[in-house]
């Protein structure tokens, strides 16, 4: 559990959170802390990260502060709306501080579920602060103009080389119109893209639909449509017929008929390929794995598709996040809805 010091401390170094607290504060809340950051039910590494962070702030100000603090009983609402005033003072948002709140609340909630301590959690005492949803600087989905150009250009460069359909620049075509066209219906991220195993393809009652791992580690299962389908038939029955269950679905044009050992395409490798492929049409926008996300989004939008099925087929666990990327087009729904 080690995090890169910042601020009043040395740059450029790590430290144990838990040993760091040890040596300014009690053994006691140095063994809860440690605890609490190895056993916690965190949902990924960036959250635990997240989490170590905040911890190592907040005993950093509290040692900065020269609080005396012997055990989490002397963690009480005042200490908190303290910290609170002075992350606000600091130019951070309400959000962001309430959010350190969250992960101080659960480290208290943590120690009392194991019986670390007797007290109560000194977090519910404090007034959780009313924020209002304003959408900022929401991703430009693509028009349907650009998305039919991208595919028409596609598709005019395909059929002008089927006469070398195993040249390494056609099999490029090949992947990127797949990805595209994937993106653009499924609106996956890119990172969720890369992750596909051939094995994930699946078909039940003749309906296609590819098995996900979604943000935490979440499985997610998203249908297929017609389009993807027979771009993806073309893709595996004449480049991989052998491919087996385990290997990366989308690959890169080197490794198709190659006797190479498949990698999969890195979310970065995919974004970028995405924004080349629009440059070389012409569209002016720039365009990431992103974009083509919040095009899918917004497609499904104009098509009549309600707003919790598209957060459903995205993955969202909010419906604002949702609402996010439909913002352009639905600016005028009442934030109430939300609530």
């Amino acid at each position: 559990m080690e995090i890169e010091k910042t601020g009043i401390l040395a740059k450029k170094e790590t430290l144990d959170v838990a040993s760091w607290v040890k040596s300014d504060f009690a053994d006691s809340i140095s063994s809860i802390v440690g605890h609490f950051l190895a056993q916690a039910n965190m949902s990924s590494k960036n959250t635990h990260r997240a989490y170590e962070r905040v911890v190592w702030e907040f005993f950093s100000w509290a040692r900065t502060e020269e609080l005396s603090i012997n055990g989490l009983a002397d963690i009480n609402h005042k200490v908190l709306d303290y910290f609170l005033l002075k992350e606000t003072q600091r130019s951070a948002s309400q959000k962001t501080a309430w959010y350190k709140m969250t992960v101080i609340s659960a480290l208290f909630e943590f120690a009392l579920d194991r019986r670390y301590f007797d007290g109560s959690n000194p977090v519910k005492l404090l007034r959780r602060p009313k924020y209002v949803f304003r959408p900022k600087n929401p991703t430009m989905p693509l028009s349907k103009v650009d998305v039919d150009r991208i595919i028409s250009y596609l598709n005019q460069r395909i059929d002008e080389r089927q006469d070398s359909e195993f040249s390494l620049s056609y099999k490029s075509l090949v992947v990127n119109r797949l990805i595209f066209v994937t993106l653009v219906h499924l609106g996956m991220r890119a990172k969720e893209l890369s992750s596909i195993r051939v094995g994930d393809l699946e078909e039940t009652a003749g309906r296609k639909s590819l098995r996900l791992t979604l943000k935490g580690s979440k499985p997610h299962q998203v249908p297929i449509p017609e389009i993807v389908c027979s771009y993806m038939a073309h893709y595996l029955e004449r480049y991989r017929p052998l491919a087996s269950a385990d290997e990366p679905l989308f690959i890169s044009a080197k490794y198709l008929g190659s006797r190479q050992k498949p990698q999969a395409i890195s979310p970065e490798s995919i974004s970028k390929m995405m924004e080349n492929l629009a440059l070389r049409v012409g569209v002016a926008q720039k365009v990431s794995a992103h974009t083509l996300r919040a095009t899918a989004a917004c497609n499904l939008w104009e098509r009549g598709v309600p707003i919790p099925k598209i957060q459903r087929l995205l993955g969202h666990a909010n419906p604002r996040t949702t609402w996010l990327y439909l913002s352009r087009f639905v600016a005028d729904i009442d934030d109430k809805l939300w609530d």
